[in-house]
């Protein structure tokens, strides 16, 4: 398996989701990251004798796996086992220690690698931008974690700018699909940008407007972008114009 140095993923420990058997590690699809992108190769964690199929080209090769507790996996390729380390884990990223060593194993959700997160750098400065460049900070009397992003006054909008932005889209469109479709752009934008939303929305769209209301729907990016970028009317605009092409 690939390995990288990484001086971000111990720094993410207190962010991590718990791991266990039942975690989501058998739930996904993961693939293991490397330096050569045109080469993906996927891991399957399956329950039923623990059994580990990987993917590649089509072609499908397979091994072991076990958790052992204690945060501990080995994982068996062609009779070779490895013991490895929970380090990290989230929706989109698995990240594994190999034992001994300050090595790991990046395993990502295959979803989001296909949408955006397939190099090292993309990686890198999704959980920079995620985790650790968060502060506090009070908005419309609520706290809200916002990423510490300055934007100019005459900095255009470019969706490569943000990658933490593109993975709440890609989850926002799969949730919006349990929502029926009507003013579901403006219901967006209008409380992303100003938390304000019309009577007539909760009349065409009730469970939407009254979910995204109560914060049941994540919207922490594109608040904190609209927030950001009020000294900026063109970036908002193109903000906007996005948002909807995403979305419609």
């Amino acid at each position: 398996m690939r390995t990288f140095i990484s001086d971000i993923i111990p720094r993410l420990q207190r962010f991590s989701k718990k791991l266990d058997r039942n975690s989501t590690l058998t739930n996904k699809n993961w693939v293991l990251l490397s330096d050569e992108p045109d080469k993906k190769i996927v891991y399957i964690f399956s329950e039923k004798e623990n059994l580990l199929r990987i993917a590649e080209n089509g072609r499908i090769k397979k091994g072991k796996w076990g958790y052992l507790g204690n945060s501990s996996i080995e994982i068996d390729i062609d009779n070779e086992p490895m013991l490895f380390k929970h380090a990290f884990l989230d929706e989109h990223l698995l990240a594994l220690k190999l034992d001994g060593t300050e090595e790991f194993a990046l395993l990502i959700n295959e979803l989001n690698y296909d949408n955006f997160l397939n190099t090292i750098e993309k990686l890198n400065s999704f959980l920079e931008d995620t985790y650790l460049k968060q502060t506090t900070k009070s908005f419309s009397g609520l706290q809200k974690q916002i990423t510490n992003i300055a934007i100019n006054s005459d900095q255009p909008f470019n969706q490569n700018d943000f990658p933490s932005l593109a993975i709440e889209l890609e989850t926002l469109k799969r949730k919006l699909q349990n929502y029926p479709k009507r003013n579901v752009t403006d219901i967006i934008v209008s409380y992303s940008k100003d938390h304000l939303l019309k009577n007539e929305w909760f009349q065409s769209n009730p469970k939407l407007s009254e979910d995204i209301a109560k914060q049941e729907v994540a919207l922490n990016e594109i608040e904190m972008l609209f927030n950001v970028s009020r000294t900026n009317p063109n970036f908002q605009e193109q903000f906007k114009n996005f948002i909807r092409q995403e979305l419609e």
